[in-house]
């Protein structure tokens, strides 16, 4: 009896460990709608794009349609609330939303919706996709081997990204006075643990405009 208690209590704790861990896995799942209900006109494109992206639009000749109108967040707010998911980003000019679900069975409550246009499982993250963190002795590394990289590679205006920039011929479209003024520029990456010292002139002149953290959003 005593054997059979203390193997119980082990696989009772065995279980429990194995829900807790089982809790931080997320389900992706992007999904489409077929309309978009709106209250804004094509006639009216500064009620949701900037006068930047109207000046670029009228530079280059690009007309205002239909995909450039917002998602309809009625929409957004019913998936979330029938699937208890998490938001993770939005395309308007897809229309469409991608949810996290920690249950992927929730999922199907969406299938009857008529304004439901496809549902695409995109993608499954054991530990949730928000979930993890860099801790401080990570970001010291790579900040300690991102100054060295720096420091044995200066006979390069470019320093560690002159190969990437003659890769795609950057240097000749900087050479003929192409250097970004004026334009808003959006880098992409997998971090910037050195922000303060490999942007620190871009820093300087105060022309950072924004930083965003997709994993962690923040």
């Amino acid at each position: 009896m005593f054997f059979n208690k203390k193997w119980s209590l082990c696989l009772l704790f065995l279980i429990s460990t194995i829900h807790l861990f089982a809790q931080n896995k997320q389900y992706a799942f992007r999904v489409q709608f077929s309309n978009k209900p709106t209250t804004y006109s094509l006639t009216q494109p500064l009620a949701y794009l900037s006068q930047r992206a109207l000046d670029r639009r009228a530079h280059f000749a690009i007309a205002i349609d239909s995909s450039d109108l917002p998602v309809f967040q009625q929409y957004t707010d019913t998936v979330l609330q029938l699937t208890q998911g998490v938001f993770h980003n939005q395309s308007k000019w897809l229309n469409q939303v991608v949810i996290l679900l920690s249950d992927s069975s929730k999922i199907a409550f969406l299938t009857p919706k008529n304004w439901v246009k496809q549902i695409d499982y995109i993608a499954y993250y054991p530990d949730g996709l928000h979930a993890k963190k860099t801790n401080a002795s990570e970001k010291d590394k790579v900040l300690a081997k991102g100054n060295v990289f720096k420091t044995t590679n200066g006979l390069s205006i470019y320093g560690a990204a002159s190969k990437q920039t003659s890769l795609v011929n950057g240097h000749l479209l900087h050479a003929a006075g192409f250097k970004g003024d004026g334009k808003l520029i959006a880098v992409l990456d997998a971090g910037f643990y050195n922000l303060y010292s490999g942007f620190d002139s871009l820093i300087k002149q105060n022309s950072i405009v924004d930083q965003f953290d997709f994993v962690s959003k923040d």
